[in-house]
């Protein structure tokens, strides 16, 4: 059933197939093919709103541990959907991840710095991955997955996977923010890296103008995003 609390309160006419489709693909309801092209939409429309510290303090606790991973690895590299669950691990360099992002027919390349935090969390899943194997029987153990995420099963996410799990802990937790908004997130934390607008830009693939707004809204003007660290480790299961 359509939840108007779930998007945004103003739907344009020429959005609202478009919005409808995005839900019943996060559902598992529609192969993720229908949806091409409308991370621009959605970009455009909300590319100054963020998830801060409650909003993954309310999200965590409802999240599953895979989740959780995804939710913060979003943060942490600003990639769209698509792009995080494909990631692989070989994209994974000491100082950037390089990726070829599913946008402009793969032609673009992502180019993500590494940050500390980022390392940390890609050590946390590959522990948590050899503690789940120590514990099975020779013949049961599975090889790590290609991709950096993945789901309970040790086996890569499928759009309708990640988005439905992402979607049942969005609701439980009734956190007003989308898996895109993390976007916003990551820029903040390039921000306080020291990164300025143009840099930032170029990495996300956004207008410096738009940056500069998430810049203002949530840095300049004295907000603590640098509580997200603390908000997340403490909300993890």
């Amino acid at each position: 059933m359509y939840d108007p609390g779930d998007y945004p309160p103003v739907v344009y006419p020429s959005r609202t197939g478009l919005v409808l489709r995005q839900m019943r693909l996060d559902r598992g309801k529609l192969p993720p093919s229908v949806l091409t092209g409308t991370d621009r939409l959605y970009e455009a429309d909300r590319s100054d709103v963020i998830w801060e510290a409650p909003d993954f303090a309310a999200f965590m606790p409802h999240a599953s541990v895979e989740i959780q991973e995804a939710v913060e690895l979003a943060s942490l590299t600003g990639l769209r959907r698509g792009d995080l669950i494909r990631l692989a691990w070989l994209a994974v360099g000491e100082h950037a991840i390089l990726w070829k992002t599913g946008k402009s027919k793969g032609k673009g390349t992502a180019r993500v710095p590494m940050m500390g935090e980022t390392k940390a969390l890609l050590q946390r899943i590959r522990d948590r991955y050899a503690a789940a194997m120590e514990v099975k029987r020779p013949d049961r153990r599975k090889p790590l997955p290609d991709t950096v995420l993945s789901n309970s099963h040790w086996q890569s996410w499928t759009p309708s996977g990640v988005g439905s799990r992402f979607n049942d802990a969005k609701t439980a937790s009734k956190v007003e923010r989308n898996c895109h908004d993390l976007r916003g997130t990551f820029a903040t934390r390039c921000m306080l890296a020291g990164l300025n607008d143009q840099e930032i830009a170029d990495i996300l693939g956004w207008k410096t103008v738009k940056v500069a707004a998430i810049r203002v809204k949530y840095v300049d003007q004295t907000r603590v995003v640098i509580e997200l660290g603390t908000g997340i480790a403490a909300a993890k299961v």
